[in-house]
């Protein structure tokens, strides 16, 4: 099957996502959400896309750009789907108090902006903000995933213009 290398390389870049966050999450449950955390684990993804595309490549005399693209997404979308399945199942299974924690960190860096640049306003719609229902849902995590293969698929661009062969 064309797919079978992307499809290994997207379960292994889940399995390392999934792996990247644990690591965090065991160590200490704050660190799951900062930024640094989160946006770092782009890392991760692009090295089983490239992952996959060179293995792909080793195999193909040539690789155009259309494989390449089709490879890298792939492989992202399979990872994507590993991670946001993970996140349905740490916030609704393995630790339902994850929202609770999420929703304090959150409250407590809008205060301290608010507070830093004396934004009254702010402060008042923080309070608003923090009624709101921060469920993790079937409905939320698929538009959460849905937003993920947007950027998913600009990464591949970047990814097949990097790995393709003419």
């Amino acid at each position: 099957m064309q797919h079978a290398i992307a499809i290994r390389y997207g379960i292994i870049g889940g399995v390392g996502v999934l792996a990247y966050f644990l690591l965090f999450y065991l160590s200490n449950v704050r660190l799951f959400f900062n930024p640094v955390v989160v946006w770092s684990v782009l890392i991760v993804y692009i090295a089983a896309m490239v992952g996959a595309c060179a293995k792909q490549r080793q195999q193909q005399a040539h690789f155009s750009f259309r494989e390449a693209l089709r490879t890298a997404f792939l492989t992202f979308a399979i990872a994507s789907l590993c991670y946001h399945v993970f996140i349905y199942l740490m916030y609704n299974v393995i630790d339902p108090e994850l929202m609770e924690v999420q929703k304090e960190l959150f409250f407590e860096q809008m205060t301290a902006m608010a507070q830093r640049f004396n934004l009254k306003d702010l402060k008042d719609q923080i309070t608003e903000f923090s009624a709101n229902d921060f469920r993790v849902t079937v409905r939320n995590s698929t538009m959460a995933l849905g937003q993920s293969l947007i950027g998913g698929f600009l990464l591949a661009l970047g990814v097949a213009a990097l790995m393709r062969r003419n």
